[in-house]
């Protein structure tokens, strides 16, 4: 990883960036502010990790998760709490999300900021698919709800504008979901997604 970062820094150095900064550390001990937080296949808890950080510091996020095998095995939003029958369940749900296989249809949004959206995947959607002995479709559905939880978790603690998201193409990545979120007060940031995302007053985030 050291040598990563050196690597990195020669090619900012010999693009002659002066605004970029190389931080070797764990994302736990980084306490500088920044407006914006990206993370690519963040594995298991490091999503969490970024997410946590860019609550602190009041920053837009835009992170890929990846495996969540790993993730602490609480859910992290009210929403998600009270959908579950049993708390134990969330650990059910991290380890089936964990196997799943790329669900490469396109690049929808899913539900966000509804009170009902967890309710909704938890106990109708998965239920269903594995009644239908649709494994995979489950699976996809558990990842939803694992992201879901923790955009759900952003909107508990700011008043953050959420979106859940695919890669595009989607079939990139098996683990393609993309979790977007802003303050209502980013203007700045808001423009700049302006061309694929339609922020409202209401943090309601719809897909053109």
């Amino acid at each position: 990883i050291y040598l990563r970062c050196k690597e990195r820094k020669k090619r900012a150095e010999f693009a002659h960036l002066r605004n970029v900064q190389f931080c070797l550390a764990s994302v736990q001990d980084f306490n500088q502010d920044f407006d914006l937080g990206i993370a690519l296949h963040a594995c298991g808890a490091a999503t969490d990790d970024v997410l946590t950080c860019c609550i602190k510091k009041g920053a837009a996020f835009v992170i890929s998760p990846c495996c969540l095998g790993g993730v602490t095995p609480i859910a992290k939003s009210q929403q998600l709490r009270s959908a579950l029958v049993d708390p134990s369940h969330f650990s059910s749900l991290a380890k089936a999300a964990d196997t799943v296989v790329s669900d490469t249809s396109g690049a929808t949004v899913h539900y966000q900021n509804q009170d009902r959206s967890l309710k909704y995947h938890t106990r109708r959607r998965v239920k269903r698919s594995c009644q239908n002995n649709n494994l995979t479709a489950a699976r996809a559905k558990c990842m939803t709800i694992l992201d879901l939880d923790r955009l759900a978790y952003a909107q508990d603690h700011a008043s953050y504008a959420t979106c859940l998201t695919k890669m595009v193409p989607p079939s990139a990545s098996p683990k393609n979901h993309i979790l977007l979120g802003a303050l209502l007060t980013s203007a700045a940031f808001y423009a700049r997604l302006g061309a694929a995302y339609n922020f409202t007053s209401t943090g309601k985030i719809t897909h053109k």
